[in-house]
């Protein structure tokens, strides 16, 4: 028996997909709601077929289409919806009422909320079942209203961060404000990601683009190294999550 969990198909299914797209057995294909995780990882096979990934949404998670050659006519499957309503909901209980209705999670997208201000992304493939179901959170009614607009993007953080080096211990030390000894043992207990893996040591390289994670502290999206100060610290280009 396979002990092949559903994440891991999910993937494998989308890798098999862009090998299809390079033998030229598909024009295109497009993607389910990828995670930040699932989005390198998609994007390193497509620069290796030679291949091409194209978004079609901002945020988080994305919806691809990988090509070969550009292709004008493909439509975004994406449906964005409002929810009517005078009640404030977090963002874990809009997710779990819509995973409640037992809907996958790569068919659900971006959910922003703001006080009583609610936007969310499906796939239209179950936007006729969304629209029958989604009809309360938690306890509370609720309507919702399509928008023909994009999702309103979460404005991220932006910082420029002096690190001594690109060591990991550095990086978690200087961007989530822990000490040293802290970060290294963050990473030792395994509370640390780096690009969506757990990294085995503590003067591991950084080397950006890349992402890394602090559990309960957060997430920060290292775009670029900006310059060096004239002691040599490392000045970085960073978004916070």
């Amino acid at each position: 028996m396979s002990n092949m969990n559903e994440k891991d198909y999910e993937l494998t299914n989308i890798i098999e997909h862009a090998y299809k797209v390079s033998r030229n057995e598909l024009d295109y294909y497009v993607t389910d709601f990828l995670s930040l995780a699932y989005q390198l990882k998609i994007e390193d096979v497509v620069k290796k077929l030679k291949l091409n990934i194209k978004y079609f949404n901002n945020g988080e998670r994305k919806v691809g289409c990988i090509f070969k050659e550009e292709i004008q006519d493909v439509i975004s499957p994406i449906q964005v919806y409002k929810v009517n309503t005078f009640f404030s909901f977090k963002h874990s209980e809009v997710m779990g009422s819509l995973l409640g209705l037992g809907i996958k999670r790569s068919v659900l997208g971006n959910i922003y909320c703001n006080e009583n201000d609610i936007e969310f992304e499906i796939l239209d493939s179950i936007e006729k079942y969304v629209l029958d179901n989604f009809c309360k959170i938690g306890s509370k009614t609720i309507e919702i209203t399509k928008l023909d607009r994009e999702i309103k993007e979460k404005e991220k953080l932006k910082r420029e961060i002096i690190v001594s080096s690109l060591r990991l211990d550095s990086l978690v030390s200087s961007v989530f404000k822990v000490s040293r000894d802290e970060a290294k043992s963050r990473i030792a207990n395994k509370e640390v990601e780096y690009n969506f893996s757990i990294p085995s040591r503590v003067d591991l390289k950084v080397v950006p683009p890349c992402y890394v994670s602090t559990r309960g502290k957060g997430k920060v999206f290292v775009k670029s190294v900006l310059r060096y100060t004239r002691s040599d610290r490392i000045v970085l280009e960073c978004e916070i999550f």
